[in-house]
């Protein structure tokens, strides 16, 4: 089996507060401070990370069903996916809050448990 992978910009920062969106229709992006090139499912795993997106059931459910990944994209996406986890408790660490990094152990501890 292979895996086209196709690289292209990425924002590496899709949250609710970056997007612009007008009656259901996408009207822009903002903040491209951190933008580098490479796999889209980067950006889509990043988003998925966002807490805001986590602790919403629905969006995780519009992300599921909207994606449609192939089993090799699901596996690059789980892989960002921890990536993600990881460099955001990292970040916790660093800046000392402490309760984030307790959420993002307890999220470590449940993929850790899924597979």
């Amino acid at each position: 089996m292979t895996d086209d992978l196709e690289l292209s910009l990425l924002h590496t920062d899709v949250n609710g507060a970056n997007i612009f969106v007008k009656d259901g229709e996408l009207e822009g992006v903002i903040d491209w401070s951190d933008a580098k090139y490479g796999d889209w499912l980067f950006d889509f795993a990043r988003f998925r990370m966002n807490i805001r997106q986590r602790m919403d059931d629905r969006a995780l459910e519009a992300y599921f069903s909207g994606a449609q990944l192939s089993d090799v994209e699901k596996q690059r996406e789980e892989t960002y996916y921890l990536l993600n986890v990881l460099d955001y408790t990292n970040w916790y660490v660093r800046y000392g809050w402490d309760e984030m990094v307790l959420m993002q152990m307890d999220l470590l501890g449940e993929i850790q448990n899924d597979s």
